[in-house]
């Protein structure tokens, strides 16, 4: 990836790259970079990414944006206090193939978490009824050109599953894509096996993928959200079905999506604790009304039944979710995601690693109420019972 532009130098991109704000954090104290894999697009559009996109750097406590401190990352500062965490645009050709040849990873140090390619999986599996809108996902070479768009995701997500066994990474964020989520209100009646050959197709398209990512060493983790096949508990195991369990097909864990279709967002954590290997932190509300609930009628986010907050102004139970998380010795990350309906990007970031850190839990080394701290002897703990007793007795 070339050294950013300034913004007067930014070329026009298409509309659909607009701005998506991260802050991402890790709850371990290092500091993480998951990496956005973006590749086979035009320098102008990685470059308006890269300006765009939210990073929460704190120096001289302060926060910037990537568009703020992409000269520190280009060299002409060398030094930051700490990386909080980022969404870092970069090229799997170029640079996550081979991350130590480039000379922006050289200067920082960084612990890389977890990597993402939440553009090009989307077209491993598309609707007709959203082709076209999914369209602008594609390398500009493959667009309006279905069959061909779909093997050239495959071929990103091969290069991703690389990539990510580079980078030293253990979790890699993606989506399942959908076939079947157009029918998903069964009206008009369904065909008697639509559902099941959908399914069937994504697990076949899925198969080589997660054979793939099982040679490197690396879990998918699907996040189970609204506009996919894999959307709640009963699809994921549709799927984890059709690819026979596959021991790399698991969740990256994001309460908010459950929350707004009023899924048990913290039995959910009890039913799939061996496959959730991420925990998205994010804070959600839901509102129903007389005019409206789960679908919302058309509303924008701000107005919608259902809609994201930031950490602490929703209605996640995040106590209870941490808990639950450290009595399943969970040693995923925690990531927050800020996609917030209100809150200002900048305030979330400066805000966030301060509410997961508050968080974290501390495993304690021993019971509460072992103060004593004796080994265990059976000899006690037969006269205790009053084994010894009767023993003697006979």
């Amino acid at each position: 990836m070339q050294s950013p532009l300034l913004p007067q130098q930014c070329k026009s991109v298409p509309h659909s790259f607009r701005p998506i704000q991260y802050c991402k954090t890790n709850v371990l104290g290092q500091a993480v970079v998951p990496i956005g894999l973006l590749v086979d697009f035009a320098n102008d559009v990685l470059d308006y990414l890269f300006k765009t996109l939210l990073i929460a750097i704190r120096h001289n406590d302060r926060v910037l944006t990537l568009a703020m401190a992409h000269h520190f990352i280009t060299g002409e500062h060398q030094h930051l206090d700490i990386f909080i965490g980022a969404f870092f645009p970069a090229n799997v050709l170029a640079i996550a193939l081979d991350p130590k040849s480039n000379p922006k990873f050289q200067r920082l140090t960084f612990v890389c978490g977890c990597c993402f390619t939440h553009l090009q999986v989307q077209l491993i599996a598309v609707h007709p009824a959203y082709d076209q809108m999914f369209d602008g996902f594609a390398a500009q070479h493959v667009r309006s050109k279905p069959k061909a768009r779909q093997q050239w995701a495959v071929q990103q997500m091969l290069y991703a599953a690389q990539a990510s066994q580079n980078f030293g990474i253990s979790d890699h964020v993606r989506f399942s894509g959908a076939l079947a989520w157009p029918y998903i209100y069964p009206r008009p009646q369904r065909p008697a096996g639509l559902v099941e050959e959908a399914f069937h197709e994504l697990a076949r398209r899925w198969t080589p993928i997660l054979s793939a990512f099982d040679e490197a060493g690396v879990n998918v983790c699907y996040k189970i959200h609204p506009g996919e096949d894999l959307h709640d508990g009963n699809t994921f195991e549709m799927f984890l079905e059709r690819v026979n369990n596959h021991p790399r097909a698991n969740i990256l864990y994001d309460p908010t999506h459950f929350l707004m279709q009023q899924l048990d967002y913290h039995g959910f954590l009890d039913v799939y604790a061996d496959r959730i290997k991420m925990f998205h932190v994010k804070d959600a509300e839901f509102n129903a009304s007389p005019k409206q609930g789960v679908y919302s009628g058309y509303q924008s986010w701000v107005n919608r039944a259902g809609r994201f907050r930031f950490l602490g102004d929703g209605q996640v139970d995040f106590e209870a979710i941490f808990s639950k998380l450290t009595a399943m010795n969970s040693d995923g990350r925690a990531v927050m995601e800020w996609e917030c309906a209100l809150k200002h990007p900048e305030q979330g970031a400066a805000e966030g690693a301060g509410f997961i850190a508050d968080r974290i839990i501390r495993v304690t080394d021993h019971a509460f109420d072992d103060f004593a701290g004796a080994d265990t002897d059976d000899a006690i703990n037969r006269n205790i019972l009053g084994l010894l007793v009767m023993e003697h007795a006979i």
